[in-house]
């Protein structure tokens, strides 16, 4: 038997855990861009309290992005804080605006093209192109949709990268970028080099292990996902072993958050990661006497030349 997920249920579990902890009043959103089949949930704080408009566009606004297999549920505990700033202009508070990236949390799964074992380089920068667009031209027709102009953005993570990449492409329309512990933003180390077929094969077991399951697609949501009735209690372990202080009650409500985030089907912006970054190897001091690494340690480094 499996433990079925769905975004229904996702949305509950969502809707529980920011009405305990956001005191300031919210709307959600499913916002349906202009002839567009999918939907970006959409979080909105001191925003309009009715009416069709979802935001306010002539209100000072923070928009805020999850990191990878993330949600928007995950800022909780900063809501009300953002909420309690004010525009020194206007006098009015800020507009605070939270969305799901397209493909992940509570948005549309359209399909997203898993990176090919055999890719060509050629490929691999095609998919890396094809990686970047899905998000980042998805949240542009979500902004166009909202009716936003001008607005501060912020990303965590896989966000942050993608909200610079959103920055080098739509500069005029951010006010600032913040960057919260962004993903893939840092030179490869100098000494690394991509884990061919070949050099796979010096690598100790574990290693090379990884390395399959890596170039087959197979992503922690995959993994979650085939645990059937017992994935919701290893999502229960991760989190209490993540955050052991944590009140009982927050830990149910964020597990269960984490395993909808994981389970919902189909699958679709978890292969981002996969197919925007690469492993690669530095090799250590044991040697044989002709000099070839025999052992290595293995990473994950970003392919992208970032524009």
């Amino acid at each position: 038997m499996r433990f079925h997920s769905s975004l229904d249920k996702l949305a509950h579990v969502e809707g529980v855990l920011l009405k305990r902890h956001v005191k300031t009043p919210f709307r959600r959103h499913l916002v349906k861009p202009e002839g567009r089949d999918w939907a970006i949930n959409t979080l909105v704080i001191n925003g309009p309290k009715d009416g069709p408009n979802i935001v306010d566009p002539t209100r000072k606004t923070i928009v805020l992005t999850h990191g990878y297999g993330s949600g928007l549920g995950f800022f909780y505990a900063n809501y009300d804080q953002l909420a309690s700033l004010v525009d020194p202009v206007s006098k009015k508070p800020v507009q605070i605006v939270s969305i799901d990236w397209l493909g992940m949390g509570g948005s549309s799964r359209p399909a997203f093209t898993k990176r090919s074992s055999c890719a060509t380089p050629e490929e691999n920068e095609e998919l890396i192109k094809d990686a970047e667009n899905y998000f980042v031209e998805s949240f542009e027709d979500w902004r166009k949709s909202v009716g936003l102009e001008t607005f501060a953005l912020g990303g965590h993570s896989l966000g942050g990268y993608l909200c610079s990449v959103y920055a080098l492409k739509h500069s005029h329309r951010l006010s600032s970028l913040t960057l919260i512990s962004p993903f893939g933003l840092l030179p490869h180390p100098q000494d690394s080099v991509p884990v061919t077929s070949e050099i796979s094969k010096q690598l100790p077991f574990a290693q090379r292990l990884f390395l399959s399951a890596w170039r087959n697609n197979v992503t922690p949501q995959w993994v979650l996902r085939g645990m059937g009735w017992y994935g919701p209690r290893m999502a229960s372990r991760i989190v209490s072993r993540r955050f052991p202080t944590m009140d009982e009650n927050d830990q149910r409500l964020i597990s269960d958050y984490v395993y909808h985030l994981s389970t919902i089907r189909p699958a679709a912006g978890e292969y981002a990661l996969n197919a925007l970054m690469e492993i690669r190897m530095t090799p250590t001091e044991d040697r044989e006497a002709n000099g070839k690494a025999t052992h290595g340690i293995c990473m994950l480094v970003i392919q992208s030349d970032f524009g």
